[in-house]
């Protein structure tokens, strides 16, 4: 009895799992630093129709120098899109983000464990006399890479002479082992 109560939830969690929405499938994790050594994160998901979706960045301590008094800010960035988030053209990604006050442009690549790109982040400022200048981190590199790794490939393990199947998946944290007798 025992052992068909625990099938029945093996079971019932199998199928919750599997019909859960492409929106809700594990984040794709990618963490790293710019050529400034600031951090910078991206929280990426693919759907089930293979596309990914960027879903956060998060870039921490940039540094930007301002042209005409040569001061330094340092400024962290973070954005986060609801419902499916931003599109990306296949794993490519090109963002170019600009309103009164700030303007963002990233772009990428981004592959199964590792990303790379460019970025730059400006703002506009007034020195102390009320002249305008722009702040700016200059054109800058990012490598990431991913924090939340693939999961792997299913295997197969056993031998026609044991009579005895066992197949491995292994899903983020969780690994799915069954056995099966010939």
């Amino acid at each position: 009895m025992r052992r068909h109560f625990l099938i029945s939830i093996f079971l019932t969690w199998l199928v919750v799992a599997g019909s859960m929405p492409a929106s809700a499938a594990a984040p794709r994790v990618y963490e790293g630093r710019t050529s400034q050594s600031s951090r910078i994160g991206f929280e990426v998901r693919k759907r089930a129709s293979g596309e990914l979706r960027l879903r956060s960045i998060r870039i921490r301590n940039l540094v930007l120098t301002c042209e005409l008094d040569a001061s330094m800010q340092r400024w962290a960035v973070e954005l986060a899109w609801a419902g499916a988030g931003a599109r990306m053209d296949g794993r490519r990604l090109d963002l170019d983000l600009m309103d009164p006050f700030s303007a963002l442009h990233v772009d990428g690549r981004f592959g199964a464990l590792r990303a790379g790109g460019g970025l730059l982040f400006s703002v506009p400022q007034l020195t102390q006399d009320g002249r305008a200048q722009l702040c700016t981190t200059e054109a800058q590199s990012w490598i990431a890479r991913r924090t939340v790794p693939a999961p792997r490939p299913a295997r197969a393990r056993g031998s026609a002479a044991s009579g005895v199947t066992v197949i491995r998946r292994e899903v983020g944290t969780v690994t799915i082992t069954l056995t099966r007798s010939h």
